[in-house]
């Protein structure tokens, strides 16, 4: 079915359905294309506004508006799409790592194009018709996959803001200034668009669809937009009539179009300048553009007069010169400020670099360039006329030629002379191409460039040569030059690289080229390394200081270079720090990912690098001058004015000599690795809870607090107080330690992080008994050793049965399914996958979600017999879960040939049988494509290759060999400059026993003469870990007696990705984060708060959670008690991309309303641009389970004493508190019951004046949980009077909960009877 078919299907479809004509993914290129717009005043997107119904007879109206034009847009639609895919690759390879939407910003046709494409695959989910295909969706997703994400659309944002704006004020009138403000700007930049669209002009950047979704909420038209589209269409017709766009002042027929076409030109200046607000938008400045639109009409004008003149007279080059040198022309163009404008610039340049030799393509400043070549024409003409070169048959000035003749006067002319101007570029250009001949000479041996080749630059060398050959010939002749003035001191230049002038004769082998040294000639060949070409003439003169060589460079010059890229950083101007560097450097720095390889790039770096103040000292250095480029490399570091900071870090500066001056052609700057990363292994994290074990035998409390770090938190398992400092850690482990404990891991899950690891799992302890529990340990490098900087261990909270495979059982999950290959039954196979599974296959694009599709899959893939053999595998294991990924080959007995691929298999336990949920296959990508360059890019690329077979050999020895007798090796590890073999091979006797291959991801290289230089991204695979490293490379390679040679290797680690820094404040927020989510009672939204590979270990599970589903799974249930939490006591430690935050927190059961305390472990770590939690531990209060214990009955007369001591201080408040709140006293001498703490108080008040003190003479005690007894006699001693009384006593003492404190619940006192009797 065609598309148009499609579209009126799915068109009739929804007027049947009588649905919204939403879900209609109508051709938007037809309706354009057809102009009719009738659909968009009268159709709904989306549901109808009120009171505007959609009959069916109106969407009827629409099919033969559809249909007539819906086929021819259908043919051209693929055509337009590859158009407009093709400019935004061009933009993303310009742009680098930009997203979809940043390199769009300024080009508003591809923004919009991008935009429709996201509407289209929304449709095409949704599976409604549409122009979206699976083939387009793969090809956006190679550039960047976030372009599907309709959300981040600006417009369809502000789109939804003003819908509601409308729903709520009936208008989209946004009237206040200050409310809404963002919207009302969005607002009046949509009118003037709208008003064009529905008027039918293009060029402005509205959609169809936007249009029709703006016409639904009765968007206004702009009154000025539309007065404004009336006198363009008058300047059209305009233009019809004349020709050109130059309306004279005040004329007569239409003197209001003469005073718009000068309000253009004045607006166009304010957004030029950058002064005022300008109402020309970028749709105003194509539409004049597309119709011929004069922005600067003087010199129009100016051609017009002239024309004008020459039919009038005969306009020789005389009469030329002299309305010239008498000022006709600036009377005719009063204006003069561009050439002015120029003028100055030029000045300036020339203060700057002592010359006005402007390159033709000066990055800085383009258009400077064009104007001096301009010059430098103008100047040829008004000259060239003495020859009569100018003139035509008739001798009247040459009409092409004459229109360059128009600006530059005499005055002018003095002008620029007085500045050193020179008017001969000739010279310039041809000493250029000559330095490309002796970097070729030096390179090849000859000067036979040849003039068909691959590199056009090489080509075009090639074709240069010729022409001097050409002219050498003609002065041989007695003939005139063509073109250059072949001069008999550039003869000698060439001469003097051994320049063969007669080309047969040197092919042949018959005539040695001459070779002119110091003024004598011999035969011979190229001079084997010759650096400047002679200074004196044959005839003993001086050389022409126009000649500009490249000069030789001392090593304190050298050295001073680096002074005057600090000075410009001093000035706090990027852009000034950025002309330091060289026209295509390469920068690669030492906080950013990103090499910048252009002025705009640096610019941008140093924006942000510039913000600290740096002033940098080089502490130490090796400077190495080599032919035509010198190297500085080796260690500086940074003052932060900003901050006061100190930083160090290694540097690498290639400098090359460049428009008369020395600049920065390369700039590598890494932090100093050993202190900014420590890696350890998986192994070695595992090994580290053994040390601490080894601790643990020899039952030395001291020995074992050693193990852990300064600043450490241990949560143990029967403590409920935190230990934070060495004294309390071993205060801990006085105790523990008389068990006698050792323990064994029984699961462990290890992150590897930059300066620190964790290990995470289940042990147990042998102490007498057996005892399961849970821990997290998380360590830290201090001081060269690896100690416990967290350590939280909890009790196992529930017993159950682990549902984890061994590393073995994983594999044989593949023969599984292997074996149900080898029956050629394609039900058997695909009844392996779970009820869920996806299967990526090899060979086909489409994703088999169902059992149907991948039985169909296999139906044909199951006529190859194949049958598969695991070649490499890495597995990981979790409860209910396990995954195997590696490269296995496949033998396809149908035809004998043999296949390799990538597979990914996860499983998950399904109905009690381990089932495929994942299985993703690939083809090896290496094979598919590799990257275009030249024969000299891939012999240097090459060079690597021999160095890291060289590491393949794991002789240190050999790879010390592929250095250079001179190098410079800044490695990734290690603070240390290696500059002499034995340097280097100490480090690879330390870097090989990690078994590393390397392969390129991104690189640049550089070729010069004699040297070569090769920088980027590298990637590791460790042989002996499995871990894989990026880093950032430099090798810069020299030819040493006959073979490349590495005699510059700086090596260091992704900046970006090295270090993320939070503070303190922000790490405890996180919390609140993760509380937000607990109160909107979505386990969904909880579980996201966690990352990818994250651990949740929770109070009331023994089983670890460690994926999405799991963790989901707990809060399903947690979470109907409506959990609030909030943080009691909170210990916060940060380091390089991770934090973690350990203390107590309390929850309230919004369900039951009870309150309850824990311990918890948090470790955050940064996942793509947010927080996530990779870690939690949480635990209940081991000392809360104890709290029933009995007191003794020492501990229960003890009581007594606590309560005496009140006493004795004589202070009525300190004796109330030792009473519970809900407490009674009966009271010796009063008849009152005290049942509150104020009468309490009072009654002590009056019997503290006796100054008693009290003695127990009969105690009976009884002790229960949580309660405790004391009857009996006591007598107290009045201090104020020596009087001593006797009386009965009972004390119920109960522990507070408050508190955690015993405190008397009950208290009756009474004399003996015996005494009131008697």
């Amino acid at each position: 079915m065609s598309s148009s078919s499609m579209w009126i299907s799915s068109l009739l479809t929804a007027i049947v359905l009588n649905e919204p004509l939403s879900c209609v993914a109508f051709s938007l290129g037809a309706l354009k294309a057809s102009r009719h717009y009738y659909c968009y005043n009268h159709m709904t997107v989306g549901p109808n506004p009120p009171g505007r119904s959609l009959s069916s007879s109106t969407l009827l109206d629409l099919v033969p508006v559809a249909s007539e034009t819906a086929d021819r847009v259908a043919s051209i639609d693929e055509e337009t799409w590859a158009s407009f895919y093709n400019d935004l690759v061009s933009l993303t390879q310009v742009n680098g790592h930009s997203t979809l939407q940043q390199v769009t910003a300024d080009n508003p046709n591809l923004k919009q194009w991008l935009h429709d494409q996201r509407e289209h695959f929304k449709w095409w989910k949704e599976g409604k018709a549409t122009t979206m295909t699976r083939e387009r969706q793969r090809r956006l997703d190679e550039l960047d996959r976030s372009w599907r994400d309709f959300h981040n659309d600006d417009w369809f944002h502000h789109y939804l803001e003003l819908e509601g704006f409308y729903e709520k004020h009936g208008s989209c009138q946004i009237l206040s200034s200050k409310e809404n403000s963002a919207l009302g700007k969005w607002v009046r930049q949509q009118r003037g668009p709208f008003s064009a669209f529905q008027a039918g002009k293009s060029g402005y950047h509205l959609s169809p669809l936007h249009a029709a979704m703006l016409d639904r909420l009765n968007f206004e038209m702009d009154a000025k937009e539309t007065l404004w589209i009336e006198h363009y269409d008058e300047l059209v017709e305009y233009v019809k009539t004349h020709g050109d766009c130059l309306v004279p002042p005040g004329y007569a027929a239409n003197p209001k179009l003469a005073l718009w076409v000068k309000d253009q030109r004045s607006e166009y200046k304010k957004r030029q300048g950058n002064y005022g607000e300008s109402t020309m938008t970028e749709e105003r400045v194509q539409l004049l553009t597309n119709v011929g639109f004069d922005w600067d009409p003087h010199h129009s004008i100016l051609m017009k007069r002239y024309l004008e003149l020459e039919g009038y007279a005969e306009l020789t080059m005389e009469r030329v010169r002299l309305l010239t040198a008498g000022g006709f022309l600036d009377s005719l163009d009063p204006s003069q400020t561009a050439w002015t404008k120029r003028y100055k610039q030029l000045k300036a340049y020339s203060k700057f670099h002592g010359d006005c030799l402007v390159p033709p393509r000066y990055s800085a400043s383009p258009e400077l360039g064009r104007w001096v070549m301009a010059q430098r024409r103008n100047h040829k003409i008004l000259h060239d006329h003495n020859n009569g070169d100018n003139r035509n048959a008739t001798g009247s000035y040459n009409q092409k030629q004459y229109k360059f003749s128009t600006t530059l006067t005499e005055h002018r002319e003095q002008l620029l002379e007085d500045i050193g101007f020179a008017w001969d570029e000739d010279k310039n250009m041809w000493m250029e191409r000559y330095r490309e001949l002796m970097a070729y000479a030096n390179t090849h041996g000859d000067c036979l460039v040849p003039q068909q080749a691959n590199d056009r630059n090489t080509a075009s060398l090639g074709r240069w040569v010729a022409v001097q050959r050409s002219e050498y010939k003609r002065i041989k002749d007695n003939k005139a030059c063509k073109s250059y003035d072949l001069t008999q001191e550039r003869v000698r230049l060439l001469e003097f690289i051994g320049f063969e002038w007669d080309l047969d004769l040197s092919l042949n082998g018959t005539v040695h080229a001459v070779v002119k040294v110091n003024g004598s000639s011999s035969p011979g060949t190229v001079p084997p390394k010759w650096k400047e070409p002679p200074t004196e003439s044959p005839a003993g003169g001086t050389a022409p200081s126009h000649l500009d060589q490249t000069p030789m460079i001392t090593k304190t010059q050298v050295r001073a270079l680096f002074d005057l890229w600090n000075d410009a950083l001093a000035t706090l101007d990027s852009t000034i720090v950025a002309q330091r560097y060289a026209a295509d450097p390469m920068l690669l720095p030492t906080v950013s990912d990103t090499p910048r390889t252009d002025l705009a790039g640096l610019v941008d770096y140093f924006d942000t690098f510039l913000k600290l103040k740096p002033q940098g000292v080089i502490t130490e250095g090796k400077i190495t001058v080599g032919p035509g480029f010198a190297q500085d490399a080796g260690i500086y570091e940074f003052t932060m004015g900003a901050t006061g900071a100190k930083v160090r870090a290694r540097y690498s500066f290639v400098y090359v000599y460049e428009e008369g001056e020395w600049k920065i052609a390369h700039h590598h700057s890494s932090t100093m690795p050993e202190r900014a990363q420590t890696q350890i292994s998986k192994q070695e994290c595992k090994g580290l809870f053994h040390l601490w074990n080894d601790a643990l035998a020899k039952l030395d409390p001291d020995t074992v607090a050693k193990r852990y770090s300064i600043n450490p938190v241990l949560l143990p398992t029967v403590s409920d107080v935190p230990r934070t400092d060495y004294a309390s850690i071993k205060d801990y482990f006085v105790n523990f330690l008389k068990l006698k404990p050792r323990g064994k891991i029984l699961k462990s899950y290890v992150t590897i992080g930059n300066n620190w690891c964790k290990d995470v799992g289940v042990y147990e302890f042998t102490m007498g008994a057996k005892v399961k529990a849970r821990y997290s340990f998380v360590y830290v490098k201090e001081f060269d050793e690896w100690k416990i900087s967290h350590h939280h261990s909890s009790a196992m909270p529930e017993s159950k049965t682990s549902n984890k495979l061994s590393e073995h059982e994983v594999r044989g999950l593949f023969k599984l399914w292997n074996g149900a290959l080898a029956t050629l039954d394609s039900d058997k196979v695909a009844s392996r996958y779970a009820k869920n599974s996806v299967l990526l296959p090899t060979i086909s694009d489409v994703p088999r979600t169902d059992y149907a599709s991948k039985k169909d899959y296999f139906d044909n893939f199951l006529k190859s017999k194949p049958q598969g053999e695991i070649l490499e595998s890495y597995v990981q294991s979790g409860e209910g879960w396990c995954k195997d990924v590696g490269i296995y080959e496949f033998t396809m007995g149908a035809t004998g040939n043999k296949v390799k691929g990538r597979y990914s298999f996860v499983y998950v336990l399904e109905d009690g049988e381990w089932k495929i949920s994942h299985h993703h296959s690939s083809v090896m990508p290496e094979g598919i494509l590799a990257p275009s360059m030249t024969p000299e890019q891939r012999k240097v690329r090459a060079l690597f290759d021999l160095w890291n077979d060289a590491l393949a050999t794991l002789d240190s020895t050999t790879v010390a060999q592929r250095y250079a007798a001179d190098p410079m090796l800044l490695p990734t590890v290690s603070d240390t400059p290696r500059t002499d073999f034995a340097g280097i091979k100490s480090y690879f006797d330390i870097f090989l026993k990690l078994k590393p291959q390397g392969v390129i991801t991104s690189g640049k290289i550089t070729v010069g003469p004699d040297w070569a230089q090769d920088a980027g991204i590298y990637e590791f695979t460790m042989g002996a870990t499995g871990a894989k490293v990026r880093a950032r490379y430099s090798f810069i390679y020299v030819v040493e007696n006959g073979e490349w040679k590495i005699a510059h290797h700086h090596s260091s680690t992704m900046p970006e990705s090295a270090k993320v820094q939070i503070t303190k404040e922000e790490c405890q927020g996180l919390f609140h984060r993760w509380n937000d989510a607990l109160a909107t009672l979505d386990s969904d939204t909880v579980a996201q708060r966690y990352a990818q590979s994250a651990i949740l270990l929770p109070t009331v599970s023994d089983v670890p959670r460690t994926d999405y589903a799991g963790i989901k799974n707990y809060f399903d249930l947690f979470l109907k008690l409506q959990p609030r939490g909030k943080i009691l006591s909170s210990f916060v430690t940060i380091g390089n991309n991770w934090c973690k935050d350990v203390g107590i927190y309390e929850f309230t059961m919004g369900a039951t309303g009870d309150k309850v305390k824990a311990r918890y472990s948090f470790v955050y770590v940064k996942e793509g641009d947010d927080w996530k939690i990779a870690h939690h531990h949480s635990s209940a209060m081991p000392e809360s389970k104890k709290m029933t214990t009995k007191l003794s009955e020492p501990e229960v007369k003890g009581l007594f004493k606590l309560w005496n001591d009140a006493l004795a201080t004589l202070d009525s408040d300190q004796v109330a508190r030792r009473y519970a709140k809900q407490s009674v006293l009966l009271p010796t001498l009063s008849d009152i019951p005290r049942i509150d703490y104020q009468s309490k108080k009072d009654y002590f008040d009056t019997f503290l004046l006796n100054q008693p003190q009290g003695e127990i003479l009969e105690s009976h005690v009884e002790a229960g949980d949580g309660w405790c007894k004391d009857v009996g006699l006591y007598e107290f001693t009045m201090g104020a009077t020596g009087q001593k009384v006797k009386g009965r006593y009972s004390f119920v003492y109960v522990l507070e909960d408050d508190d955690d404190e015993w405190k008397i619940a009950h208290h009756h006192s009474s004399v003996m009877p015996e005494c009131i009797l008697l």
